[in-house]
């Protein structure tokens, strides 16, 4: 168990490091994960990892409530954050492996828009994804306002001594009468639409109001309608 426990926590320092090396240049306003942080999460999702957890749990908490009424501090609400990008990315590994399926994103996103473009982005992933297990490792996050954050991360999958990283995940969270949301994500993968079709990530996600601005987001639709 601890030998399991120590290559988890090895496997999830090295791909923070090499998702960090390779994004250095565009991360200069965002705040890195602390060290004894980072540690103690990654304890507690590789004891996790080992029980076959992965999955939300029966009877979990999923509201994702923030420690405050109307904003997002870190690291007070870090725990739930990592949680909602965890859920929420294992829904959509899960819609990678069987594209069949009909996975529901409402419990971490209330824009419907926004939970409809996400399912078609996980259908439309040309590459098949076979993995039994998959992680989220937050990276780095930056404040955008005092109700919303944005996320870094990567998310890994691994199939027995096979690792795969899938590219860098960036979750804008936001503050809704004390509950966390996911307000846009952005999939940092060459394949993925948003690479694609949302050219300027940083513009389009660090603005927040993507999805509230029909002159945005309907041409972007309907382009990928279009192909």
């Amino acid at each position: 168990m601890m030998k399991n426990l120590k290559n988890g926590i090895i496997l999830g320092m090295s791909l923070i490091l090499l998702c960090s090396c390779g994004k250095a240049r565009n991360d200069k306003t965002y705040e890195q994960i602390a060290p004894e942080m980072m540690g103690s999460t990654l304890i507690k999702e590789t004891v996790i990892l080992n029980k076959q957890e992965n999955a939300k749990t029966e009877g979990q908490d999923k509201g994702y409530l923030s420690e405050n009424r109307d904003k997002i501090a870190i690291p007070d609400d870090y725990d739930t954050c990592l949680r909602l990008c965890q859920d929420a990315s294992n829904a959509y590994i899960s819609l990678l492996k069987n594209k069949e399926q009909d996975i529901d994103f409402s419990d971490y996103i209330m824009d419907a828009r926004l939970a409809d473009y996400v399912s078609l982005r996980a259908t439309s992933y040309p590459h098949a994804v076979c993995s039994a297990n998959g992680r989220f490792f937050i990276t780095s996050y930056k404040n955008l306002s005092n109700d919303c954050v944005c996320i870094k991360g990567v998310i890994s999958l691994q199939s027995g001594a096979t690792i795969e990283n899938i590219g860098e995940n960036i979750f804008v969270l936001k503050n809704e009468d004390g509950r966390i949301i996911i307000k846009d994500w952005y999939h940092d993968n060459p394949d993925s639409l948003d690479c694609i079709y949302r050219l300027n990530k940083y513009e389009s996600i660090e603005d927040t109001r993507f999805w509230e601005c029909e002159d945005v987001f309907e041409p972007f639709l309907e382009l990928i309608k279009a192909e």
